[in-house]
């Protein structure tokens, strides 16, 4: 049997949460920085004379940046409410790819990836589940479920099928500003 509590979880603003949501996984960390890091590796071993060992090694700078930085970001989370701290990271995460779509040297891409880091240690699964347990409590689990299926999930789907023909056909520069206006 439903009870009153229950049926009221399913409100307007609630169904718009989890849309809101959603479409921030889908442009979050798993199909923006995990999925489309090895699609630029090739085209920035390249451009900067790497090999694949010290691109690998490079590439480790985001998640461990990530790592030391999550904790942190939580804490700002909890006590700043996350749409102050979400938001910010959000644009922030997009001026990090407009900035990887600038680097001219190795010690560049360790700013951008470190940059990349420090957003995505905000701008991903933590976040968005706070604001999902804001609004639901009986149903959070399937409700968290197709906010990410439908967000994180779909984008790291299409994203690869987007830019990957995008930087064959207009360069790693410019797929990272189309990232970027994607966020």
């Amino acid at each position: 049997m439903t009870t009153p509590a229950v049926r009221s979880e399913f409100s307007r603003r609630s169904i718009l949460a989890t849309v809101a949501s959603g479409l921030g996984m889908f442009v979050g960390p798993t199909p923006m920085a995990s999925v489309s890091a090895a699609l630029f590796m090739v085209p920035l071993m390249k451009e900067f004379g790497l090999s694949t060992g010290q691109m690998s090694v490079l590439l480790l700078i985001q998640p461990i940046t990530v790592m030391l930085c999550s904790a942190p970001a939580g804490r700002a989370i909890d006590r700043f409410g996350v749409r102050r701290v979400l938001l910010p990271a959000v644009v922030l995460f997009a001026l990090a790819y407009v900035y990887m779509s600038r680097i001219g040297s190795v010690p560049q891409l360790i700013v951008g990836l470190v940059l990349m880091g420090v957003c995505v240690s905000i701008h991903c699964y933590s976040s968005y589940t706070k604001v999902l347990s804001q609004w639901f409590d009986h149903h959070r689990g399937i409700v968290l479920g197709v906010a990410i299926t439908f967000g994180s999930g779909l984008g790291a789907m299409t994203l690869p099928q987007i830019a990957g023909p995008w930087i064959q056909q207009h360069g790693w520069r410019s797929a990272y500003l189309m990232m970027a206006a994607r966020l």
